[in-house]
Protein backbone atom coordinates (compact mmCIF):
# COMPACT_ATOMS: atom_id res chain seq x y z
CA UNK A 1 0.00 0.00 0.00
CA UNK A 2 1.45 3.35 -1.03
CA UNK A 3 2.16 6.09 1.52
CA UNK A 4 -0.74 8.48 2.08
CA UNK A 5 0.41 10.78 4.88
CA UNK A 6 1.12 13.69 2.54
CA UNK A 7 -1.28 12.98 -0.30
CA UNK A 8 -3.21 16.14 -1.07
CA UNK A 9 -5.87 17.42 -3.45
CA UNK A 10 -6.17 20.25 -5.95
CA UNK A 11 -8.21 21.48 -8.88
CA UNK A 12 -6.04 21.85 -11.96
CA UNK A 13 -6.69 24.22 -14.84
CA UNK A 14 -7.36 22.45 -18.14
CA UNK A 15 -7.98 23.69 -21.64
CA UNK A 16 -11.68 24.05 -22.36
CA UNK A 17 -12.63 22.54 -25.68
CA UNK A 18 -14.07 24.99 -28.19
CA UNK A 19 -15.57 24.33 -31.64
CA UNK A 20 -13.26 27.15 -32.76
CA UNK A 21 -10.37 24.68 -32.62
CA UNK A 22 -11.94 22.65 -35.42
CA UNK A 23 -11.09 25.48 -37.83
CA UNK A 24 -8.34 27.42 -36.02
CA UNK A 25 -5.37 25.99 -34.19
CA UNK A 26 -5.07 26.92 -30.52
CA UNK A 27 -2.35 29.54 -30.21
CA UNK A 28 -0.59 31.97 -27.92
CA UNK A 29 1.67 34.69 -29.26
CA UNK A 30 4.53 36.45 -27.49
CA UNK A 31 4.98 39.01 -30.26
CA UNK A 32 4.12 42.70 -30.08
CA UNK A 33 0.98 43.13 -32.19
CA UNK A 34 0.85 46.32 -34.31
CA UNK A 35 -2.08 48.61 -33.52
CA UNK A 36 -3.11 48.42 -37.18
CA UNK A 37 -3.41 44.63 -37.18
CA UNK A 38 -7.03 43.53 -37.75
CA UNK A 39 -6.67 40.71 -35.23
CA UNK A 40 -5.50 41.94 -31.82
CA UNK A 41 -5.79 38.59 -30.05
CA UNK A 42 -2.71 37.30 -28.24
CA UNK A 43 -4.30 33.89 -27.79
CA UNK A 44 -7.47 31.93 -28.37
CA UNK A 45 -7.11 29.78 -25.26
CA UNK A 46 -9.84 29.30 -22.67
CA UNK A 47 -9.15 27.37 -19.49
CA UNK A 48 -11.42 25.85 -16.88
CA UNK A 49 -10.99 24.19 -13.52
CA UNK A 50 -11.34 20.45 -13.45
CA UNK A 51 -12.87 18.60 -10.55
CA UNK A 52 -10.84 18.12 -7.39
CA UNK A 53 -8.20 15.41 -7.93
CA UNK A 54 -5.87 13.55 -5.58
CA UNK A 55 -2.14 14.26 -5.91
CA UNK A 56 -0.19 11.33 -4.51
CA UNK A 57 3.02 11.87 -2.59
CA UNK A 58 6.13 10.41 -4.23
CA UNK A 59 8.13 10.55 -1.02
CA UNK A 60 8.94 7.11 0.25
CA UNK A 61 8.06 5.37 -3.00
CA UNK A 62 10.42 7.08 -5.44
CA UNK A 63 11.97 3.77 -6.46
CA UNK A 64 8.65 2.57 -7.88
CA UNK A 65 8.69 5.00 -10.80
CA UNK A 66 10.39 4.90 -14.18
CA UNK A 67 11.05 7.54 -16.81
CA UNK A 68 9.99 5.15 -19.58
CA UNK A 69 6.95 3.64 -17.85
CA UNK A 70 5.47 6.58 -15.93
CA UNK A 71 7.27 9.50 -17.57
CA UNK A 72 9.07 10.82 -14.49
CA UNK A 73 11.58 10.03 -11.75
CA UNK A 74 13.12 11.88 -8.83
CA UNK A 75 16.79 12.28 -7.94
CA UNK A 76 18.90 13.59 -5.11
CA UNK A 77 21.38 16.11 -6.45
CA UNK A 78 23.34 18.73 -4.57
CA UNK A 79 24.40 21.64 -6.78
CA UNK A 80 27.60 23.44 -5.85
CA UNK A 81 25.67 26.68 -6.40
CA UNK A 82 23.87 28.25 -3.50
CA UNK A 83 20.31 29.50 -4.13
CA UNK A 84 21.61 33.09 -4.24
CA UNK A 85 24.06 32.17 -7.00
CA UNK A 86 21.19 31.26 -9.32
CA UNK A 87 20.60 34.97 -9.78
CA UNK A 88 23.68 35.09 -12.04
CA UNK A 89 23.19 33.65 -15.52
CA UNK A 90 26.91 32.96 -15.86
CA UNK A 91 26.76 30.71 -12.78
CA UNK A 92 23.84 28.81 -14.23
CA UNK A 93 25.35 28.38 -17.69
CA UNK A 94 28.89 27.59 -16.58
CA UNK A 95 28.19 25.49 -13.49
CA UNK A 96 24.59 24.33 -13.17
CA UNK A 97 23.91 23.34 -16.78
CA UNK A 98 26.97 21.06 -16.93
CA UNK A 99 25.77 19.53 -13.66
CA UNK A 100 22.43 18.81 -15.32
CA UNK A 101 24.10 17.23 -18.34
CA UNK A 102 26.09 14.95 -16.04
CA UNK A 103 22.96 14.04 -14.08
CA UNK A 104 21.01 13.13 -17.23
CA UNK A 105 23.88 11.00 -18.54
CA UNK A 106 24.02 9.24 -15.18
CA UNK A 107 20.31 8.52 -14.83
CA UNK A 108 18.95 8.21 -18.37
CA UNK A 109 19.74 5.06 -20.32
CA UNK A 110 21.24 5.68 -23.74
CA UNK A 111 21.95 9.39 -23.22
CA UNK A 112 24.78 9.54 -25.75
CA UNK A 113 24.44 13.27 -26.32
CA UNK A 114 22.69 15.84 -24.14
CA UNK A 115 22.00 19.35 -25.37
CA UNK A 116 20.33 21.90 -23.10
CA UNK A 117 18.28 24.22 -25.28
CA UNK A 118 16.43 26.19 -22.62
CA UNK A 119 16.49 27.07 -18.95
CA UNK A 120 14.47 29.45 -16.83
CA UNK A 121 14.01 30.62 -13.27
CA UNK A 122 10.54 31.17 -11.86
CA UNK A 123 9.06 32.94 -8.87
CA UNK A 124 5.58 33.23 -7.47
CA UNK A 125 5.09 36.99 -7.77
CA UNK A 126 5.32 36.92 -11.58
CA UNK A 127 2.20 36.76 -13.72
CA UNK A 128 2.13 33.90 -16.26
CA UNK A 129 -1.35 34.41 -17.67
CA UNK A 130 -2.03 33.80 -21.37
CA UNK A 131 -1.54 36.93 -23.43
CA UNK A 132 1.12 38.49 -21.23
CA UNK A 133 4.03 39.73 -23.34
CA UNK A 134 7.15 38.02 -22.00
CA UNK A 135 10.70 38.50 -23.23
CA UNK A 136 11.82 34.89 -23.51
CA UNK A 137 15.20 35.92 -24.90
CA UNK A 138 16.20 36.80 -21.32
CA UNK A 139 16.48 33.43 -19.58
CA UNK A 140 17.20 35.05 -16.21
CA UNK A 141 14.04 37.12 -16.30
CA UNK A 142 11.88 35.23 -13.87
CA UNK A 143 8.40 34.26 -14.94
CA UNK A 144 5.64 32.80 -12.85
CA UNK A 145 4.75 29.14 -12.45
CA UNK A 146 2.53 27.72 -15.17
CA UNK A 147 -0.64 26.64 -13.38
CA UNK A 148 -2.26 24.94 -16.40
CA UNK A 149 -1.89 21.31 -17.36
CA UNK A 150 0.43 21.03 -20.35
CA UNK A 151 3.25 19.21 -22.10
CA UNK A 152 6.14 21.43 -23.18
CA UNK A 153 6.63 19.85 -26.59
CA UNK A 154 4.40 18.20 -29.16
CA UNK A 155 5.91 15.85 -31.75
CA UNK A 156 5.97 18.68 -34.30
CA UNK A 157 7.55 20.99 -31.72
CA UNK A 158 10.22 18.44 -30.88
CA UNK A 159 11.18 17.97 -34.52
CA UNK A 160 11.36 21.73 -34.96
CA UNK A 161 13.68 21.90 -31.98
CA UNK A 162 16.08 19.46 -33.60
CA UNK A 163 15.92 21.40 -36.87
CA UNK A 164 16.53 24.70 -35.10
CA UNK A 165 19.54 23.64 -33.05
CA UNK A 166 21.07 21.04 -35.37
CA UNK A 167 20.19 22.10 -38.93
CA UNK A 168 23.07 20.12 -40.44
CA UNK A 169 22.48 16.95 -38.41
CA UNK A 170 18.71 16.55 -38.57
CA UNK A 171 18.66 13.31 -40.56
CA UNK A 172 21.43 11.78 -38.48
CA UNK A 173 19.84 12.61 -35.14
CA UNK A 174 16.30 11.64 -36.11
CA UNK A 175 17.50 8.20 -37.15
CA UNK A 176 18.23 7.51 -33.50
CA UNK A 177 16.16 7.98 -30.39
CA UNK A 178 15.24 11.55 -29.48
CA UNK A 179 13.91 12.57 -26.08
CA UNK A 180 13.12 15.90 -24.46
CA UNK A 181 13.65 15.79 -20.73
CA UNK A 182 13.10 18.47 -18.08
CA UNK A 183 14.84 18.89 -14.75
CA UNK A 184 12.96 20.95 -12.13
CA UNK A 185 14.00 21.91 -8.64
CA UNK A 186 13.03 24.54 -6.06
CA UNK A 187 15.59 27.17 -5.11
CA UNK A 188 14.10 27.92 -1.71
CA UNK A 189 12.85 24.53 -0.59
CA UNK A 190 11.29 22.90 1.20
CA UNK A 191 8.22 24.29 -0.57
CA UNK A 192 4.55 23.76 0.14
CA UNK A 193 2.93 26.82 -1.44
CA UNK A 194 3.14 25.94 -5.16
CA UNK A 195 4.71 22.56 -5.84
CA UNK A 196 4.95 20.98 -9.27
CA UNK A 197 2.74 18.00 -10.06
CA UNK A 198 3.42 15.43 -12.78
CA UNK A 199 0.92 13.05 -14.31
CA UNK A 200 1.45 9.36 -14.98
CA UNK A 201 1.56 9.35 -18.79
CA UNK A 202 -0.19 5.98 -18.94
CA UNK A 203 -3.37 7.60 -17.59
CA UNK A 204 -3.58 10.15 -20.41
CA UNK A 205 -5.95 9.39 -23.28
CA UNK A 206 -5.46 10.20 -26.94
CA UNK A 207 -8.43 12.56 -26.82
CA UNK A 208 -6.95 14.54 -23.89
CA UNK A 209 -4.21 16.22 -25.93
CA UNK A 210 -4.61 19.44 -27.88
CA UNK A 211 -1.63 20.79 -29.84
CA UNK A 212 -1.02 24.52 -29.32
CA UNK A 213 1.25 26.98 -31.14
CA UNK A 214 3.47 29.22 -29.02
CA UNK A 215 4.56 31.98 -31.38
CA UNK A 216 7.80 33.66 -30.35
CA UNK A 217 9.99 36.20 -32.16
CA UNK A 218 12.36 33.70 -33.76
CA UNK A 219 10.62 30.37 -33.31
CA UNK A 220 7.13 28.91 -33.24
CA UNK A 221 7.03 26.19 -30.63
CA UNK A 222 4.32 23.54 -30.49
CA UNK A 223 3.15 22.47 -27.07
CA UNK A 224 0.15 20.50 -25.86
CA UNK A 225 -2.59 21.48 -23.47
CA UNK A 226 -4.87 18.89 -21.96
CA UNK A 227 -8.59 18.53 -21.50
CA UNK A 228 -9.90 17.47 -18.11
CA UNK A 229 -9.88 13.74 -17.51
CA UNK A 230 -10.73 12.40 -14.02
CA UNK A 231 -8.70 9.26 -14.73
CA UNK A 232 -5.39 11.14 -14.75
CA UNK A 233 -3.20 10.09 -11.83
CA UNK A 234 -1.10 12.87 -10.34
CA UNK A 235 2.06 12.92 -8.17
CA UNK A 236 4.27 15.46 -6.41
CA UNK A 237 7.11 15.55 -3.87
CA UNK A 238 5.92 16.80 -0.51
CA UNK A 239 8.11 19.53 0.99
CA UNK A 240 10.48 19.27 -1.97
CA UNK A 241 13.96 20.45 -1.02
CA UNK A 242 16.70 22.24 -2.95
CA UNK A 243 18.59 19.00 -3.53
CA UNK A 244 15.58 17.06 -4.85
CA UNK A 245 15.13 17.16 -8.61
CA UNK A 246 11.98 16.16 -10.44
CA UNK A 247 12.97 14.75 -13.84
CA UNK A 248 10.23 14.23 -16.41
CA UNK A 249 9.90 13.48 -20.08
CA UNK A 250 8.07 15.60 -22.64
CA UNK A 251 8.80 13.65 -25.80
CA UNK A 252 10.27 10.36 -26.92
CA UNK A 253 10.56 8.74 -30.35
CA UNK A 254 11.01 5.26 -28.89
CA UNK A 255 7.93 3.11 -29.43
CA UNK A 256 6.22 1.30 -26.61
CA UNK A 257 6.98 3.74 -23.81
CA UNK A 258 4.18 5.87 -22.39
CA UNK A 259 2.59 6.18 -25.78
CA UNK A 260 -0.45 8.19 -26.83
CA UNK A 261 -1.60 10.52 -29.60
CA UNK A 262 -2.96 14.06 -29.49
CA UNK A 263 -6.42 14.88 -30.75
CA UNK A 264 -6.57 15.56 -34.47
CA UNK A 265 -6.91 19.26 -35.24
CA UNK A 266 -8.70 20.27 -38.41
CA UNK A 267 -7.12 23.25 -40.14
CA UNK A 268 -7.66 24.44 -43.70
CA UNK A 269 -9.31 21.08 -44.46
CA UNK A 270 -6.19 19.15 -43.44
CA UNK A 271 -5.86 16.68 -40.57
CA UNK A 272 -2.95 17.54 -38.31
CA UNK A 273 -1.96 14.08 -37.16
CA UNK A 274 0.98 13.82 -34.77
CA UNK A 275 2.09 10.59 -33.13
CA UNK A 276 3.63 11.39 -29.77
CA UNK A 277 5.38 9.43 -27.11
CA UNK A 278 4.28 11.29 -24.06
CA UNK A 279 6.15 11.51 -20.83
CA UNK A 280 4.45 13.46 -18.10
CA UNK A 281 1.96 16.31 -18.36
CA UNK A 282 2.62 18.72 -15.53
CA UNK A 283 1.36 21.80 -13.75
CA UNK A 284 2.04 23.95 -10.73
CA UNK A 285 -0.76 23.78 -8.18
CA UNK A 286 -1.90 25.05 -4.81
CA UNK A 287 -2.96 22.23 -2.47
CA UNK A 288 -6.47 22.58 -1.08
CA UNK A 289 -5.01 22.13 2.41
CA UNK A 290 -2.41 24.90 1.99
CA UNK A 291 -2.75 26.93 5.20
CA UNK A 292 -2.39 30.25 3.45
CA UNK A 293 0.18 33.00 3.77
CA UNK A 294 2.48 34.55 1.19
CA UNK A 295 3.48 32.50 -1.85
CA UNK A 296 7.26 32.38 -1.94
CA UNK A 297 8.19 29.51 -4.27
CA UNK A 298 11.23 30.03 -6.51
CA UNK A 299 12.51 27.40 -8.89
CA UNK A 300 14.75 26.63 -11.84
CA UNK A 301 13.93 24.35 -14.74
CA UNK A 302 16.13 23.02 -17.51
CA UNK A 303 15.03 21.50 -20.82
CA UNK A 304 17.32 19.13 -22.67
CA UNK A 305 17.36 17.25 -25.95
CA UNK A 306 18.68 13.76 -25.30
CA UNK A 307 19.97 11.79 -28.29
CA UNK A 308 20.67 8.07 -28.53
CA UNK A 309 22.67 7.03 -31.57
CA UNK A 310 20.87 3.71 -31.90
CA UNK A 311 17.29 3.07 -30.72
CA UNK A 312 17.03 1.15 -27.45
CA UNK A 313 15.01 -2.09 -27.67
Amino acid sequence: MEPSSRNTKARFEYLKWSPLYEKERPFQTFLAIPDTAPDQRRHNLVFEKGEEQVIFDLRGQEQNFSLDIHGFITAKHHSVLSPAQFKDSANIEQVYLPECVDLVKKLVDGADEVFIFDWRTRQMDMDEKPGRLIDYTDALRRVGPTARVHVDQSPLGAERRVQLHFPHRVDELLRGRVRIINLWRPLNGPIDDCPLAVCDGRTVKESDLIETDHIKPQFTACTQHLLYNPEMRWYYISDQKNDEVLIFKNYDTESGVTRCKPRFILLYSLMWIADTLLGAPHSAFTPVDYPGGPFRRQSVEVRALVFTKQPIH
